[in-house]
């Protein structure tokens, strides 16, 4: 057989494969198979509004901006005091609104309780291991530093420990009070909570599973926070029942107590200036500063050091000072400190002047040191000058400078048997169990839910629109694509001057859709990427998607201000903004709810989205289903709000000790749960449609709603 050179023979098996092709190749419906619908190609959801609009930065110069005004403001207003009496006007103001800000003091009637758990000898002075409680069933370990050889009573200095695990067992502490125990002073050194003994997360074979210091007095003060209080409270409380303590001794002359510490110390021995009268002289240490300056580092504080509407109210670094005049007060501060020295110089000098309208300006003084964040011997030299003159009448050539020696070990000052009151006495209160105390005494609800309801709706329609400007929403739509049968298209609009939102408008190009869809996410835009098939479902649906983010959310975030963490860790951008938001007395959830009312404007009045008649739904999960429910329950045009795993149940976090509530302090407002609950809402529904999928408490459990 004679073939062309195109030919080729075939083996026997490529027949088979021949057939097997024609058979993968025949149409779907020719095999009697049901219809696959085509896949829809992938839709554009990269953002690039940013060309437009710097949006990394405005959470923050809104935050800062606003704070800026009331500087300003609080600050030519206290220029203007001048005489004793006008003075004396303004100490009594903030005295009264630090206290009341935080949520008022504890009673201070209760048994002390204090028991001595042992006693140690020192060059100069002996130490006992003194237990007392600061509320009933609150235990505070501390050491007592009593100098030999005493002739009468003499003057006490409470000691207030800064955030160093061990407290009071602290090396660099320990030599604090040694100086001034030698020198004739009393010393009462307190373990602050979470420190020392007196951590608060423990299991049962003393293992933290909330870390000490800083960590658990923001983990405890988020909880404070949401009844409208502050931990600080608990702090001020132990010391002040110190002051009882070291009035109740034998060698103390109570009209000659003082107070210092450094650091974390620093902001306590603050707070007592602040709240106790009872005090005759304070040299706080490396805390001292001024909030402006100190805005602009981006770094954060802890909860003990936030006051909620602080600054809204004038109260700032100078004022801790001002309240003290004219009675004797040291700085201490160091120039290589992160509480930039800048600010303390700046609240020092504003505060001389006051000291020297009450005709004691030598009794302000400052001392420093050319060192980093510490109570360096130079600065504890200088404390220990400053309370032998006041306190004692000593003149500086008198003092004793000796090295103090080497610092005790740890397990020596300890006042437990294990180093820890939690495995000593399990029944011990923390500021867990002091706070649900509170929130149970303080917490208002109607018995109606009706009346309930509406009572939940002013209080949180108060704290949303309080500070609120809003303005033209000037939406833009800068960017459109069209994929296949789809149109996106990518904008941003003004929630108030000088803060933008920004979304995705997504509808059929080819037909009219039924209903709108405003969707914020658990991250906002971030998550669109990952919520394509849910996109789909609501274009095959008939359904416009207008996906959002509200203020430094989703796509605009803000740029992170702080090496230490992340954008939305502890300490981290979000964490700060927060914290400076409840200085103005404002949250950060407040903003983002109020963002989304005037999302719902735009759906109402934007030419683009055209919305006419057409229902709204509004659609959130996660913290966006949090912000998409409250918000749903002030504006009742949406038809239909659904949500899905959403947090439910701010009753829970206060109740649970060891809660599990992602981004807790983003869905905080200030006060809510003592005033309201998410349920109490529900009746503000009623003749809409409301979807509630997996909400759940504050473990984590999912809530069955009935």
């Amino acid at each position: 057989m004679i073939m062309s050179r195109n030919m080729r023979v075939l083996h026997p098996c490529a027949f088979f494969l021949i057939a097997l092709a024609a058979i993968i190749a025949t149409p779907l419906g020719a095999q009697d198979k049901p219809e696959t619908p085509p896949q829809r190609p992938a839709l554009p959801f990269d953002i690039r509004t940013p060309y437009y609009m710097d949006f990394a930065v405005q959470l923050q110069t809104h935050v800062y901006g606003r704070q800026e005004d009331y500087f300003a403001l609080w600050e030519l207003y206290k220029d203007n005091l001048e005489t004793p009496e006008e003075i004396r006007v303004w100490q009594q103001k903030i005295r009264r609104y630090a206290v009341n800000c935080i949520g008022g003091l504890p009673q201070t009637d209760a048994p002390l309780n204090a028991r001595l758990c042992g006693e140690l000898d020192g060059e100069g002075y002996r130490i006992e291991k003194i237990i007392y409680e600061s509320r009933p069933g609150a235990l505070v370990t501390s050491t007592l530093y009593i100098p030999k050889n005493l002739q009468g009573k003499t003057a006490a200095v409470l000691f207030a420990c800064g955030h160093a695990e061990q407290a009071k067992a602290y090396p660099e502490y320990q030599a604090v009070c040694r100086r001034l125990a030698r020198n004739g002073l009393v010393v009462l050194a307190v373990d602050p909570m979470g420190q020392g003994e007196r951590k608060s997360y423990l299991n049962e074979k003393g293992e933290e599973y909330v870390r000490w210091g800083t960590e658990e007095h923001d983990y405890a003060g988020q909880q404070c926070w949401w009844i409208g209080q502050s931990i600080a409270r608990y702090f001020i409380h132990d010391l002040r029942r110190g002051i009882d303590y070291l009035e109740s001794r034998p060698e103390v002359d109570s009209r000659r107590i003082g107070i210092t510490g450094n650091s974390g110390g620093g902001t306590q021995t603050t707070w007592m200036m602040l709240a106790e009268p009872r005090l005759a002289a304070a040299a706080p240490a490396t805390f001292v500063m001024r909030r402006r300056d100190y805005m602009w580092t981006g770094q954060a504080q802890d909860s003990e050091q936030i006051i909620p509407g602080g600054t809204l109210n004038g109260l700032d670094h100078e004022d801790f000072l001002i309240s003290m005049a004219p009675r004797p007060t040291l700085v201490l501060a160091v120039d290589y400190d992160f509480f930039n020295i800048e600010g303390t110089r700046a609240s020092v000098e504003r505060a001389r002047r006051i000291f020297k309208a009450m005709g004691k300006e030598e009794n302000l003084e400052m001392a420093t040191d050319r060192v980093t964040h510490t109570y360096s011997p130079a600065l504890a030299r200088a404390a220990t000058e400053f309370f032998c003159k006041h306190l004692l009448g000593k003149p500086s050539d008198q003092v004793d400078h000796a090295d103090p020696g080497a610092p005790l070990p740890v397990e020596q000052l300890w006042c437990t048997k294990k180093g820890q009151v939690l495995l000593d006495h399990p029944e011990a209160k923390r500021a867990f169990d002091s706070n649900l105390e509170t929130y149970q005494s303080i917490r208002k609800r109607e018995s109606d839910p009706a009346a309930q309801a509406k009572a939940a709706e002013k209080f949180l329609a108060s704290a949303v629109k309080r500070f609120r400007k809003p303005c033209e929403l000037s939406a833009r739509w800068p960017y459109s694509d069209r994929v296949g049968d789809v149109s996106v298209h990518q904008g941003f609009w003004f929630s108030e001057p000088f803060m933008c939102n920004a979304g995705w408008f997504i509808y059929n190009a080819e037909k009219p859709y039924e209903e709108l869809v405003i969707a914020l996410f658990d991250r906002g835009t971030q998550d669109l990427e990952n919520r394509r098939d849910w996109v789909n479902q609501q274009l095959d649906a008939g359904k416009a998607v207008l996906a959002v983010n509200a203020r430094g959310f989703g796509h605009i975030l803000p740029r992170s201000i702080s090496v230490r963490a992340g954008v939305e860790d502890r300490y981290g951008t979000i964490f700060k903004f927060v914290s400076d938001s409840l200085c103005i007395g404002d949250d950060l959830a407040s903003m983002r709810i109020f963002d989304l009312l005037r999302v719902i404007e735009l759906a109402h009045e934007d030419p683009l989205i055209a919305l006419g008649q057409r229902p709204v739904r509004l659609y959130g999960n996660g913290l966006g289903g949090y912000y998409a429910y409250l918000a749903g329950a002030l504006d009742k045009r949406p038809r239909t709000v659904e949500v899905e795993g959403v947090f439910f149940s701010a009753d829970s976090l206060i109740r649970t000790r060891n809660y599990k509530v992602d981004r807790a302090n983003q869905l905080m407002i200030f006060g809510m749960a003592a005033r309201m609950d998410l349920p109490d809402l529900r009746p503000l529904y009623e003749g809409r449609e409301l979807i509630i999928r997996r909400p759940f408490d504050a473990e984590g459990n999912e809530i069955a709603l009935k």
